[in-house]
């Protein structure tokens, strides 16, 4: 897709993820940003902030950087580019190249759920049932599946608040979500039973944390296959 044709698919607002290999040990470190503003053939963007460390770093001009983002199709977009320099205005920017580049639409978050046992906190926000602790059966951008005790009851619908550990650039990474009960799936051979549960309020930096972990676990499991 490129970029002419799709500019459309990028707002202003758009959080953004950013990955590149360090010169001297070869490491790959990833960034968070968002773009301010969108030209034809540039995006200006907030100051990258390192993900492990929460700090910004120094960018020379022709840094190499592999973006992903999220569209307005609810589609997850990739492309390489570089930086082309820097702008000042009520806040300092980074400029990246924007001409013709070729965009990688990955995968369609809210249809994409990859096994994964999380560490989970889940709260009822009308007190429905008490606190409890427990570990994900997978993930998405839209949700997730948590596995509960077989007494456990709950109504559709009924508003929770998430706290989910997401293990990611060597480092944990807390996400506060809201959401809600989807129903309760009873296992019959199984000593648990599955809540499934829709997002409704998220961080659109914390779901693009979800969807590229889903991607990488993915990426992994192909990697399997090919051996």
């Amino acid at each position: 897709m490129r970029m002419g044709e799709n500019k459309t698919l990028i707002k202003i607002g758009t959080s953004i993820q950013l990955e590149r290999q360090h010169e001297e040990t070869g490491e790959k470190e990833h960034y968070r940003s968002r773009i301010i503003e969108i030209e034809e053939d540039k995006l200006y963007i907030d100051y990258p902030i390192n993900i492990k460390t929460d700090r910004t770093n120094i960018f020379p001009k022709g840094t190499p950087f592999f973006i992903s983002l999220i569209g307005k199709d609810e589609s997850v977009y990739t492309f390489m580019t570089e930086i082309m320099g820097k702008k000042h205005n009520k806040v300092p920017m980074l400029i990246l190249d924007f001409k013709d580049k070729e965009l990688t639409r990955i995968q369609r978050r809210a249809y994409v759920r990859v096994p994964a046992s999380l560490d989970i906190a889940i709260h009822s926000e009308n007190q429905a049932f008490l606190p409890f602790t427990s570990l994900t059966q997978d993930i998405s951008g839209g949700g997730l599946s948590v596995l509960v005790d077989k007494k456990f009851e709950s109504d559709q619908k009924e508003p929770l608040q998430l706290m989910v550990v997401l293990p990611m650039d060597n480092t944990f990474h807390y996400l506060k979500i809201k959401g809600e009960v989807v129903r309760v799936h009873l296992k019959e051979n199984s000593v648990k039973n599955t809540l499934s549960v829709k997002f409704l309020d998220i961080q659109d930096r914390d779901r693009q944390l979800i969807v590229r972990y889903c991607y990488l676990l993915q990426l992994k499991e192909r990697r399997k296959g090919i051996r």
